[in-house]
This record gives structure tokens, sequence and C-alpha cells, in this order.
């Protein structure tokens, strides 16, 4: 398994999740969402505690769509998904626009918040899948993607 894997995990999990959160437009879930992203705005610095809130974030989207299986399938993902991050962060390529890159990713969150937030599911559903798909580009990019994930150990 690579950390490119985990994103294409990532790509047919999250999207719907997305999709069913927009449904639903819960105010509580979307302050929740939101105040995620004021703790990475605020961690944009500490590249450990940013790539946690960012998965932490993820995982969040899956937890509030209320399916539980898909949440569980997707708690085995957000260990390897924040220690991914850690790692993704701590590259070369990373280093060059860290701190851009991240403000980005923020604004890209945001986007899809409030989609969920306007009740727009397909927008939502298409966004949430577009976003990871650019971020496994970048990370391919960046000579991460193809990184093998050993799950046994810790990285990296």
């Amino acid at each position: 398994m690579t950390i490119r894997d985990i994103y294409e995990t990532r790509m047919v999990i999250e999207p719907p999740a997305a999709e069913m959160l927009a449904r639903e437009s819960d105010p509580a879930k979307i302050a929740e969402l939101n105040e995620l992203l004021d703790r990475c705005s605020a961690a944009v610095d500490n590249n450990a505690t940013y790539g946690e809130l960012t998965a932490m974030f993820h995982r969040r989207i899956v937890d509030l769509s209320g399916i539980k299986t898909l949440g569980l399938l997707n708690a085995l993902l957000h260990d390897l998904l924040a220690r991914s991050n850690a790692y993704v962060w701590s590259t070369e390529g990373a280093k060059k626009d860290t701190k851009v890159r991240k403000e980005s990713s923020i604004k890209a969150r945001r986007t899809l918040v409030k989609l969920i937030e306007d009740g727009k599911p397909e927008e939502a559903r298409e966004y949430a899948l577009v976003s990871l798909r650019n971020v496994a580009d970048i990370l391919d990019k960046w000579g991460s993607g193809g990184r093998i994930v050993d799950v046994l150990k810790d990285w990296p």
C-alpha cells in the first residue's frame, strides 16, 4: 500500500460523505468543521499539529455523515493519514511551499464546508473528489505518492 493508495481510498469514501452532510446541512456539524479549520489555520507553522488536524478534519467529514460502517472504515485510515501527513509535510517538496500550500488547502476545505452549509450535495461531492485528486497529484509531483506505507511500524 502507498500514500497514493490511501488517497484513492479516500476518493471513494469522503465525497459521498460530503454529499450526505450537504443534504442535511446541520449547523452544529458545520460549526465543528469550521472550528477544525480555524485550528488548522493556527497550526500552519507546526507540521505535526497541522497534519493531525488535517487528518481529523477529513475523519470528521466521514464521521458526521452518520454512516457508522463508513466511519469505522475511515477510522482505520485515520492513523495512516495522520502519519502520512506528518511525513509529507517533512519532505523537500513540501518544504518549498509549505505555508502557501497549507493556506491554499485550508481555503479549499472552507469552500467544501460552504458547499455543505449551502445545501449543495452534488457540488460538495464533486468538489471533495476533485480536491482529493489534486492533492494526490501534488504528492506524486513531490515524490511522496509512491511511498510504501508500512502499517506495522512507525514513520518515517
